[in-house]
């Protein structure tokens, strides 16, 4: 099933509000839903681009408002948001978000500007919680958190309590995992996937194997999430008042001269994970994402 036949028949009438969020560093969208007053996500369509562990700059995505005479800036059409952003290395980012009944349909295309293959894309998406109090996490304090005593006046584990990927059909919930509400930077990697290892990230030997991700709200009446057509790696920051998650979308090997692209959506509806995950569930066929490319990326044979 497409993703624009899914998104325009599986939920209501209730369409998502989206616009450019000013000031932000990373392709900032405010995502709200109309029928929850006061709860807005800060969407980071792109905090950096990755090959592997290597990135290419973080906080670099910096807009200017739609119609806005300076360039790069936000395009704004029949209440869709784009942007194209090309980082000085020659990597371009072409983003896409459609807004729809109780989910944001997104696009993303990665182009290969540079004169060598990049062997394993993975973008960085970040939502943060923070001005959504339905779902901003309660702080941790005294003996109720588990973290070393010089940081426990900033453990907002509590939101892992609340936040699920999906393995081998069943929820996980991140406090469950084997770091757990010890862990500020929990990270996990899919199942079989290319183990990766950036920035402050830890690793968690337990894995995914659908590429969502996705956060109930204290009464468990709303639940928000991400899904992409393939991940590389699920992850949450708890130790600062962001208390946000990730997904990264995975493009793979790209050659030069090439472009891949990946499908996503940003979901916000009335129910629990596992309601969003089953109406997420059949919108694409498992497979490799789409490659404009003449022939499909190859991954890297070890």
């Amino acid at each position: 099933m497409g993703l624009a036949l899914w998104a325009a028949s599986a939920f209501g009438d209730e369409t998502l509000r989206i616009s450019p969020r000013p000031g932000s560093e990373a392709g900032g969208l405010n995502v709200s839903h109309p029928a929850l007053a006061g709860n807005v996500f800060d969407f980071r369509t792109c905090e950096a681009v990755l090959d592997g562990n290597r990135d290419f700059g973080l906080f670099r995505v910096k807009l200017a408002p739609p119609n806005a005479s300076t360039s790069p800036a936000w395009s704004t059409n029949s209440g869709s948001c784009r942007y194209e952003w090309t980082y000085p290395e020659g990597i371009t980012v072409r983003f896409e978000a459609i807004p729809r009944a109780e989910s944001v349909e997104l696009a993303y295309t990665m182009i290969n500007q540079t004169p060598s293959p990049l062997r394993q894309v993975h973008l960085h998406t970040c939502v943060t919680t923070t001005e959504a109090p339905a779902f901003f996490p309660r702080l941790a304090t005294g003996r109720e958190s588990q973290l070393p005593p010089d940081t426990g006046d900033k453990d907002y584990t509590e939101l892992l309590t609340r936040l699920f990927v999906w393995s081998g059909g069943q929820p996980l919930r991140l406090d469950r995992t084997e770091h757990a509400r010890r862990q500020v930077h929990l990270s996990l990697l899919p199942k079989g996937g290319t183990p990766i290892e950036w920035a402050w990230w830890v690793n968690s030997p337990n894995t995914f194997d659908e590429p969502l991700i996705a956060v109930a709200s204290h009464d468990g009446l709303w639940t928000a999430g991400l899904w992409f057509e393939r991940a590389a790696w699920a992850s949450s920051n708890t130790g600062d008042d962001r208390a946000c998650f990730h997904l990264f979308p995975l493009f793979g090997r790209i050659e030069p001269g090439a472009s891949v692209s990946i499908r996503g959506a940003f979901i916000f509806l009335r129910g629990s994970p596992e309601t969003l995950r089953l109406r997420a569930h059949p919108r694409v066929e498992p497979g490799q994402p789409r490659s404009s490319a003449k022939k499909p990326p190859k991954q890297d044979q070890k």
